[in-house]
């Protein structure tokens, strides 16, 4: 809630560094950009993946754990590329972007994208986590560092806020 007498369409969501006044209206976008580099990123890890899982597949007669939490990460990456990208007007700097713009769309999509990214980033380090442990089960430290490791990522990406 705004104090009485102050426009949000006015006022910046943050300070431009150089000092410049706001562009409200002809901001520089960023979209091109979060796209540009999220399909970009997405087909190169593709490529990655599929051959990884084709060689993997053939060397294990099949997928692995690991193998799925590559999988399950790709997809929750794809889905934070998506949700990053329909940003809109607010894929601008925060200081050409009013506070206005802050409605219950954008938090929407603020909250989805918090929501996708910890698990995202659980399971990418969980899966090479579980290569560790498979590649170097003979090292009694190693196995255990594995476990330690992994009961850390999940108290830290699948903590639950109130």
């Amino acid at each position: 809630m705004a104090a009485p007498g102050i426009d949000l369409t006015q006022v910046p969501m943050a300070r431009n560094p150089n000092g410049n006044p706001p562009d409200f209206d002809h901001g520089p976008s960023l979209a091109g950009s979060v796209q540009g580099v999220g399909v970009t990123l997405a087909t190169v890890t593709l490529a990655l993946l599929v051959t990884r899982l084709r060689v993997y597949g053939k060397a294990n007669r099949g997928l692995l754990w690991d193998d799925i939490f590559l999988i399950l990460s790709y997809i929750m990456a794809l889905m934070y590329t998506v949700l990053a990208s329909t940003l809109g007007r607010l894929c601008r700097h925060t200081w050409d972007t009013p506070l206005s713009e802050i409605n219950e769309d954008y938090m929407k999509k603020l909250v989805s994208t918090s929501i996708v990214v910890g698990p995202m980033n659980f399971f990418a380090k969980a899966a090479i986590l579980m290569l560790y442990y498979r590649v170097f089960n003979v090292e009694v430290w190693m196995r255990r560092a594995c476990w330690i490791l992994g009961i850390f990522f999940v108290a830290a990406y699948w903590q639950t806020g109130k």
